[in-house]
């Protein structure tokens, strides 16, 4: 369940002021560009090059429709002018006049091309249905009214009935109230909502302090076992309680909720609210971004993205929006990372008011660093400020450094992390684990003081 998706409904009639600006054969006199091969195809199959090259561009995008099309109910826009294609040395267009009778018939600006909503929404997986009005789409205006043809003819087939039946049943279902959820018996929607409330606290309790989820498996029916992780342990636990536990037995075998895919799903779900909460704190505020990274285990870079706004008692705040990861480590790459992650998350990058990073050249270089690509991508400037936090690491750094003795003590201890490491050393020594000694990050140092303190 994507629960972004309800929150994104579209008009259901829509006035489109861009009339005549696609890049076709129109009214304003703009045409697609044509290589020699589409014009000698077009010969072939005697049609105008115009259409020759817009069908070859939809049939590459045959394999899922377009992306402006209706989420709720179809998208029926409305334009003074549709943009036109030769037919047999005539022109030929979408017409508004084809949404009378059709309540089902949708328009999409971005394919020039008619889909059918509920054949969209509403067809079987793998079904025979013709791809025209729910993939391809349909735009054989020349034949779109004719008796048995186009419209009609699709209109008549008995796969857009049932589509049209199922869509009217859903919509009759929602105005009266009578939705799936009021069609359940009241008492058994009470527990399955507490049952499922009931993993949600496990997963969110796991989430919040960090902590592993999954074992050896993920079985309903071994949860008691060793080895099923600890999700499924205090899941276990939680159903000591004698109405949870009463609840779980009128639960079905298929609907346990349980497996890793579900608990994903739930993870998600939690971490896309957060994300809207976090911009909705923000709103129309400038902000600051703060971004540090380093290389996991497999050599991705991990980026954490913190943004800094003023909230609405006008108090400073900081919130950590996302962890991105990126295949690669340069500049050109993190850059685009961190713009993608804030529009992803609903954030104008154009509100960012200054940029806060390490001072490593990748992040702070003045020519190709981060700091100059963002301001470069936006097309204006973006005040970058070196990270106070590591500002005060440099000059602890450095303030030990004219230390010797400072300097021996650490490289003794880096050196006895070196020798415990070593696999027959680390199965032989019980003791306290040193850390490792990073220059750039002196919490391994805390670490390691405090493992000599407790010696």
């Amino acid at each position: 369940m994507d629960i972004r998706r309800f929150f994104n409904k579209p008009r259901s009639v829509s006035e489109d002021p861009g009339d005549g600006d696609r890049a076709c054969v129109s009214e304003a006199g703009c045409s697609y560009a044509q290589t020699s091969e589409e014009i000698d195809s077009a010969r072939e199959a005697n049609v105008s090059p115009v259409e020759a090259s817009r069908q070859q561009r939809s049939s590459q995008q045959a394999s899922e429709p377009a992306g402006d099309l209706g989420i709720d109910q179809p998208n029926q826009v409305v334009k003074k002018n549709y943009p036109s294609s030769l037919f047999s040395g005539k022109k030929r267009s979408f017409h508004s006049a084809w949404y009378t009778n059709r309540d089902w018939l949708e328009y999409s600006v971005n394919a020039d091309a008619a889909y059918c909503y509920p054949c969209q929404k509403f067809r079987a997986p793998g079904s025979s249905m013709d791809s025209a009005f729910t993939l391809n789409g349909f735009s054989d205006w020349k034949h779109a009214v004719e008796m048995g043809k186009g419209l009609n003819k699709h209109a008549a087939s008995k796969e857009h009935m049932l589509c049209a039946t199922m869509w009217k049943d859903k919509e009759m279902r929602i105005a009266t109230g009578r939705e799936v959820s009021t069609l359940v018996n009241a008492e058994q929607l009470q527990r399955n909502r507490y049952y499922l409330s009931s993993i949600v606290d496990v997963i969110e309790f796991l989430a919040g302090n960090h902590l592993p989820f999954r074992g050896d498996n993920d079985s309903y029916a071994s949860m008691s076992d060793d080895g099923c992780g600890l999700f499924l342990s205090m899941f276990e636990y939680t159903l000591r309680k004698v109405v949870l536990a009463t609840i779980a037995q009128s639960i079905p075998h298929n609907a346990r909720y349980t497996s890793h895919e579900i608990q994903n799903e739930l993870l998600d779900n939690m971490s896309t609210m957060v994300t809207e909460h976090i911009v909705t704190e923000v709103g129309e505020s400038f902000y600051t971004i703060k971004v540090d990274g380093t290389r996991d285990p497999t050599g991705r870079e991990t980026i954490s993205i913190v943004v800094r706004f003023i909230n609405e008692l006008y108090e400073p705040t900081e919130r950590l929006l996302t962890i991105a990861t990126a295949d690669q480590g340069d500049a050109a790459t993190l850059t685009d990372t961190i713009v993608e992650e804030l529009s992803k998350a609903g954030l104008s990058p154009r509100r960012i008011i200054s940029q806060v990073y390490d001072g490593a050249s990748l992040m702070s270089g003045k020519h190709g660093g981060v700091q100059k690509r963002l301001q470069e991508k936006l097309q204006r400037d973006i005040p970058y400020v070196h990270c106070f936090n590591h500002q005060l690491h440099l000059v602890v750094s450095h303030a030990l450094a004219a230390e010797q003795a400072v300097l021996d003590f650490f490289s003794t201890c880096n050196i006895l992390y070196k020798f415990c490491r070593r696999p027959t050393v680390a199965i032989l020594y019980k003791g306290e684990r040193l850390k490792r000694l990073l220059e750039q990050c002196w919490t391994g140092h805390f670490g390691t003081v405090c493992c000599f303190k407790i010696i």
